[in-house]
């Protein structure tokens, strides 16, 4: 992602998600191209994808994150590199799946 309306830096920073959630929504061996979505790709699993997420208080800390995600019985740890903020731009990569954890006055962005 380049964050450089978020921080100045220009350089790209990554971003990856958890390997459990990526492979319950894709299956690696089917994506052909880096960035591209799977031939066969069906959003049943993203339909039927069930989890909760709990966090930190909302904050203007804009290079940390704490939280986790509770799915399929497991506690799995959220970062900063599982988060991408408001005004973040993706670039070498075609989509993004996600969900947004704060929103309006509560976004990090606002806050800082």
């Amino acid at each position: 992602i380049e964050t450089s309306n978020l921080d100045g830096e220009t350089n790209l920073k990554i971003r990856q998600s958890l390997l459990e959630t990526h492979e319950h929504v894709c299956d690696p061996k089917k994506i052909t191209e880096l960035g591209s979505l799977p031939m066969d790709f069906d959003d049943s699993a993203i339909k039927n994808f069930h989890g909760m997420i709990g966090c930190e208080a909302p904050n203007n800390r804009l290079n940390t994150f704490d939280g986790f995600l509770e799915f399929q019985g497991k506690k799995l740890s959220l970062t900063n590199q599982q988060i991408l903020l408001r005004g973040a731009q993706l670039r070498q990569t075609r989509w993004a799946i996600g969900c947004i954890v704060f929103a309006g006055y509560d976004s990090k962005v606002v806050r800082n």
